[in-house]
């Protein structure tokens, strides 16, 4: 049994320090992201890009319409949760993989950092992506105000 719980605290470590940079990483964008004020909730719709997780299996749950649940993704967002944060959802579905997926509900969001390790860590390596495509739904918005000196 000696090797199995050497090679489980080596990995262990490698994944500690891992979510570690991530944890860090995601506190330091949650405080330059709140300097700046910006204060626009973000969701991407239909961008696989921001997806941390899907579970495809069968799901004895049912949406608050009826349609059973089938299908639960993970996706990373930018909300107010207390504070302006980085930000967790699931969203759930009902179909099947040959016919499509309908979009039935999104549970509440939660602070990333409060996420499970492995959304975390994949949180983490999507990030710059996530973060080009926040600045252009909020360049997308400011562009359609009226300019402060006007």
């Amino acid at each position: 049994m000696e090797p199995i719980f050497e090679q489980l605290e080596k990995a262990t470590r490698t994944l500690n320090a891992t979510a570690d940079r991530a944890n860090e990483l995601i506190r330091q964008t949650n405080e330059r992201l709140q300097k700046l004020g910006v204060g626009i909730s973000f969701w991407p719709k239909g961008d696989k890009e921001v997806v941390l997780h899907t579970d495809e299996t069968a799901i004895d749950e049912w949406g608050e319409d009826g349609n059973p649940i089938t299908l639960r993704e993970w996706v990373l967002g930018y909300d107010k949760i207390g504070s302006w944060q980085l930000a967790v959802r699931e969203d759930r579905y009902a179909g099947d993989p040959d016919h499509g997926y309908d979009f039935i509900e999104s549970a509440v969001p939660y602070p990333l950092l409060s996420a499970e390790r492995d959304l975390r860590i994949h949180a983490a390596e999507i990030l710059p992506e996530f973060l080009r495509a926040y600045a252009a739904h909020v360049q997308e918005f400011a562009s359609k105000l009226p300019k402060a000196d006007e």
